[in-house]
């Protein structure tokens, strides 16, 4: 018989043709729109951050002042009775504090040794390791720039399963889907608020059982799975997993039974997001009088989520001025140009000045858009050439997107939507529209992404093996310095994307 390719095939080379797709979508879209400033000070990460009593000193922060009333007591009068007591004006002291992210990447001396060449690999894995951990640090970083400062990651529905040693959980969003990963640890929780109970994830077995490992994601039409794995070597055979808990980054490598991440009951270690700043109550963690509000400031109330129509219970001796503008609803509504142009108008009116952009979904961007698409101008003859063709132009690199009132409504793959009552899979799914002033907002950074190499060493032997480590860190926090220049809607309609 003759040869071919059947009988020829073990003396045929494997031929690679360019470089590594990347499939993930890596893009800090929002982060590039808010201004970087360093910072510098500030001690250990605290839960509380006042108010203080008397004779009891504050933590090491660092500090910004606030200006919060007027000197309110004159009046016109009578011209011959006595004057009006002298009022005063009002200061707080708002303080900030860095949190500080940590990311390894581990690589074996036979591993290096073996791809050196183009025709060993596609690429030097070491060069690779720096550089895929480096761009997961920073989709970390756009994560939590959209969130509250919880660190919530999303919501379990349902009663979750377990079998084979493994936990299946329903989330509330398909779109939370894609903030879980595979091999990620996580921590569940029964509120995102502070003073939330940590759940034993693990309520029988063997292994650490307030940690667990993300062993797949999968996303079909509306719904999201998870399944959760044991590690440590452990078996599940129960958990205490509940409808309406909440999932936040674990520490495997934490020497305590909490093993906590992100969080723990009444301390965060994430920085705070946008979502947090803009809204009109206490943020989720620093939620009432106890925790002393949003960089040791009150808001009036306190946190209930935006898919409340009030935002909470009332806070004594809360800042009117120290919150932002938000348009809530009890059920969910269809985006419009009223809700739009108060995202304006009621942030000029408490603050003096106008944001410079919206923040939302790309399902909320596409509604708000649909709400323009049929307003004509004149009547022309029809034609499907040219510039008449369908749908609406964006340009991220160029910062040219959709606008309202000249201002960008630019969609985050990471902005916030929930279901109308957490947890229930079955209520509609809503989305926040953020309306933000970014003169007023930072990302103070007390140092860059970078490689620690404190001891001189980017990469070092770990332990007594044949492997290479290096660490990836970052220190930052979302900042304003003037919250009600910003303001929220939420319940908004959300026809976002499900996966076919």
């Amino acid at each position: 018989m003759a040869e071919n390719l059947s009988t020829f095939v073990d003396a045929m080379k494997t031929v690679y043709v360019g470089v590594i797709e990347e499939l993930k979508n890596n893009d800090t879209r929002i982060w590039k729109w808010i201004p970087k400033r360093p910072a510098d000070g500030g001690g250990v990460t605290i839960g509380s951050t006042g108010p203080y009593p008397s004779g009891v000193m504050p933590p090491r922060t660092c500090n910004f002042a606030v200006h919060l009333g007027r000197n309110a007591t004159g009046t016109f009068q009578d011209p011959e009775g006595k004057w009006a007591s002298a009022g005063t004006q009002r200061y707080r002291q708002g303080l900030k504090q860095g949190r500080t992210g940590y990311w390894s990447a581990q690589v074996s001396m036979a591993a290096i040794n073996r791809t050196k060449g183009s025709a060993a690999a596609y690429a030097r894995v070491l060069t690779e390791a720096a550089t895929r951990t480096g761009n997961d640090f920073m989709n970390e970083n756009e994560r939590i720039l959209m969130g509250d400062g919880s660190g919530t990651l999303g919501v379990v529905s349902g009663t979750p399963s377990v079998a084979a040693n493994q936990i299946t959980v329903v989330l509330d969003n398909f779109q939370d889907g894609r903030k879980f990963a595979r091999d990620q640890f996580i921590n569940g929780w029964t509120a995102r608020t502070a003073g939330a109970t940590q759940r034993t994830i693990v309520s029988a077995g063997t292994a650490a059982t307030n940690c667990v490992k993300v062993v797949n994601v999968s996303v079909s039409g509306s719904t999201a799975t998870i399944i959760l794995g044991a590690i440590d070597g452990g078996t599940i055979t129960a958990t205490n997993l509940a409808q309406g808990d909440v999932f936040t980054k674990g520490n495997d490598n934490i020497n305590t039974t909490s093993r906590v991440g992100a969080r723990d009951a009444s301390v965060r270690y994430e920085p705070m997001g946008l979502t947090g700043l803009a809204f009109d109550c206490d943020t989720p963690m620093e939620n009432g009088t106890t925790i002393g509000g949003l960089f040791g400031i009150n808001a009036t109330t306190q946190f209930a989520g935006p898919h409340t129509a009030t935002p909470g219970s009332a806070n004594t001796g809360g800042e009117l001025d120290w919150q932002a503008f938000n348009s809530r609803s009890s059920i969910a509504r269809t985006i419009n140009n009223f809700i739009m142009q108060s995202m304006l108008d009621m942030p000029e009116i408490s603050s003096g000045e106008l944001p410079d952009l919206f923040v939302t979904t790309f399902g909320l961007r596409t509604e708000f858009v649909n709400t323009l698409l049929g307003v004509r101008r004149t009547v022309n003859t029809t034609e499907v050439t040219g510039n008449t063709g369908g749908g609406f132009r964006e340009n991220a690199e160029s910062r040219k997107f959709p606008e309202y009132a000249d201002r960008p409504v630019i969609p985050s793959r990471y902005a916030p939507s929930y279901r109308m009552t957490p947890g229930d899979v079955t209520t509609q799914l809503a989305a926040t529209c953020l309306s933000l002033n970014s003169h007023y907002l930072e990302i103070s950074e007390w140092h860059d992404l970078r490689f620690m190499e404190h001891d001189g060493l980017m990469w070092r032997m770990f332990e007594r093996s044949p492997f290479i480590e290096g660490t990836l860190e970052h220190t930052w926090e979302c900042v304003t310095n003037k919250r009600n220049a910003h303001a929220a809607a939420h319940a908004l309609l959300a026809s976002d994307f499900a996966s076919s």
